[in-house]
């Protein structure tokens, strides 16, 4: 089914046409080497504040013989896969005997969130690579959806240069958690829903039903991607397509495959239940320096982060709803519909905006190949021009934050630093409170207590308790300084700590700043 009244590639007007395979294969090549740079970042130690939570549960899971997680915040597919992924790194350990039992696969200790330390770093390694993995096969994915969309190679080129590029998704490609092999999922959706439209053949709506359950199996507010499918379907056979059992056939799957990857949705349906309103009422409830207008919050996200691409986004759809394109209505109605969906909950996060960007890109390439000439003139310097001042202009922009960050990433910060210093300069048997995302502390020197924030006390009550020193992170304390007015309380707490201390040490290496204070004894 043609889309539109695009013409095919060819090579006067798609001159990537003749080398689709080659400009593929470079596509990925540097998707992947973005993500791979800095794959073990900070390890032995663990800055992360939710990898240790996966590879501390799945080994629970594992030890015990246990296939039921009992924690529903998440469904249970990417236990299931880590599980097996630590398994098989198990069994080569024992074949190499370096492991003796599974006791050997030591859990990472934690002083608390963002501050811990592993001595088995390749449970971290394996589970980024996944990451790495499903990142660069949702550069792939969109690399082909942006091409079928668009009708051009270079469509599908500019699409997965914008994915390979994104400092968000190369970010949280590299990390031990869901997030990032979700954007996989939820592009093979969107893509599986094009194949709906344009071919409409059984097998897409079974591809698309097995794709919809394997993302919500990874996280349930993805379930808003069903959207896509019933656009695609309807977008093909009109209002007839109600009485079509594989519309229908393919939400059953995508239940089916859900329930294959989360079985104890039934089988223990009550912490089921208790585990997913849990989720629920976190992101309705509030988060720490994370709450407030949600949506202006994730424009002005990916405005900092994507930037131009939004923009080039933005004037994909609305030249798609114009031209009438099918393909761009039904990414862009995806888009759309999930975005709304997130900025309902007073709780943001850029992982939660993760899906988006893939289809961004799909849409900024659709409207940058609208600028092509339908045919070849003699006179298209004007044109072409414009299209490719802004390509640049929209490459170069989120390359150089994913350069940045990575170089920020692998680069030694106040964090490294801190911790060294205290090794060396505190006096031993210590006893030091840090709160999340501050540096480790070594507990066989020292006598660490976390805190998820230092605020939580008054200095009094501190001093009370015995405690020597303080240390505070920038990642905890600095999130509240960015909206003075809003948490104004919150920065007051704060301060008065910091005016009831001894500042000892300060360190911003790399940008990042940690703070020791001593605590005065009565």
């Amino acid at each position: 089914m043609n889309d539109d009244n695009r013409p095919s590639a060819s090579p006067i007007l798609d001159p990537l046409a003749r080398y689709a395979s080659w400009c593929l294969a470079g596509v990925l090549l540097v998707a992947a080497v973005l993500r791979v740079w800095g794959i073990n970042f900070g390890l032995p130690f663990v800055e992360h504040p939710d990898e240790p939570f996966w590879v501390t549960q799945v080994l629970k899971m594992i030890k015990s013989g246990d296939p039921n997680p009992h924690d529903f915040i998440y469904p249970s597919l990417y236990y299931y896969v880590n599980a097996l992924i630590y398994l098989v790194y198990y069994g080569f350990g024992r074949l190499f005997g370096t492991f003796g039992s599974l006791a050997d696969l030591t859990e990472p200790a934690l002083l608390i969130g963002g501050s811990g330390k592993t001595t088995l770093p390749a449970l971290f390694l394996t589970g980024r690579s996944l990451s790495v993995a499903l990142g660069v096969a949702t550069v792939a994915l969109t690399f082909d959806l942006g091409r079928r969309i668009t009708g051009f190679v270079l469509g599908g080129m500019l699409a997965g240069l914008w994915v390979a590029f994104s400092p968000t998704l190369v970010a949280n490609s590299r990390f031990l958690i869901p997030d990032g092999p979700l954007a996989f999922f939820t592009t093979l959706v969107v893509w599986a829903a094009w194949r709906i439209y344009q071919d409409g053949r059984t097998r897409d709506y079974l591809l698309a039903g097995v794709a919809l359950g394997l993302a919500v199996g990874l996280k349930y507010n993805v379930a808003v991607f069903a959207l896509a499918i019933v656009t695609a379907h309807f977008l093909r056979t009109g209002w007839r397509g109600i009485k079509d059992w594989r519309l229908y056939g393919a939400g059953a799957i995508s239940v089916v495959v859900f329930l294959a990857t989360t079985p104890f949705a039934i089988l223990d349906s009550q912490a089921f239940l208790q585990g997913a309103f849990i989720d629920i009422r976190h992101y309705t409830g509030g988060h720490a320096g994370n709450t407030g207008n949600s949506l202006t919050w994730y424009l002005a996200y990916f405005w900092r982060t994507e930037g131009p691409v939004l923009l080039l986004a933005a004037a994909g759809a609305l030249w798609g709803a114009y031209k009438r394109s099918r393909g761009a209505i039904l990414v862009a109605t995806t888009t759309l519909a999930y975005l709304l969906f997130i900025s309902v909950f007073a709780v943001h996060a850029e992982r939660m905006a993760l899906p988006l960007i893939p289809l961004f890109a799909v849409l900024a390439a659709y409207f940058l190949v609208s600028l092509l000439p339908s045919q070849a003139p003699d006179r298209k310097g004007v044109q072409l021009g414009a299209a490719a001042a802004l390509l640049v202009i929209a490459l170069i922009f989120p390359l150089a934050g994913a350069v940045r960050d990575t170089v920020r990433l692998t680069t030694p910060d106040g964090r490294d630093t801190a911790r060294t210093w205290i090794d060396r300069n505190l006096p031993a048997g210590s006893r030091i409170g840090v709160e999340s995302y501050a540096p480790w502390i070594d507990p066989a020197k020292f006598s660490p207590q976390g805190f998820y924030r230092l605020d939580g006390q008054p200095a009094e009550w501190y001093a009370a308790e015995g405690y020597d020193y303080l240390v505070f992170s920038q990642t905890m304390f600095r999130r509240f300084y960015a909206d003075p007015v809003k948490f104004a309380a919150d920065i007051a707490r704060y301060e008065a700590l910091f005016s009831a201390f001894e500042e000892v040490k300060v360190f911003t290496d790399g940008g990042y700043e940690v703070r020791v204070y001593r605590v005065p004894q009565p």
